[in-house]
């Protein structure tokens, strides 16, 4: 799937390997409003910050009455963005242990990802 975002909207193609050219999947591409996925690497968990624990022991509470969330971890950040866009949810990669400024490369990984989210709709 290729994403094309511009300060208006965020278009979807997806790759048509009959005629070898991407098409119009998903226009005016939308985050959804509501959602039950989160992910974040939970196997770094006793590394993180207090704060970020206890944001995934609130996600992964299954106390009576309150939404039940799913975790999902694919491991690479475009993939994790692939299915926020399209199912919505959250998506973190806290700093932990040695990289105490985080993993994610600001200028070519969060400032385009965030870019797309944004316009997809995620932030109101």
């Amino acid at each position: 799937m290729l994403v094309y975002a511009t300060r208006r909207s965020v278009q979807g193609f997806t790759l048509d390997p009959s005629i070898g050219e991407f098409c119009l999947s998903h226009p005016n591409l939308k985050c959804p409003d509501d959602s039950d996925i989160f992910s974040v690497n939970v196997g770094y968990y006793h590394l993180y910050e207090e704060k970020v624990r206890h944001s995934i022991d609130h996600f992964m509470a299954k106390t009576e009455g309150e939404k039940i969330y799913r975790h999902r971890f694919v491991g690479c950040m475009v993939a994790e963005i692939h299915r926020t866009l399209i199912r919505g949810g959250v998506f973190f990669y806290p700093a932990f242990g040695k990289y105490k400024n985080g993993r994610l490369r600001l200028c070519y990984e969060c400032n385009p990802m965030s870019f797309l989210v944004e316009k997809a709709g995620a932030w109101h």
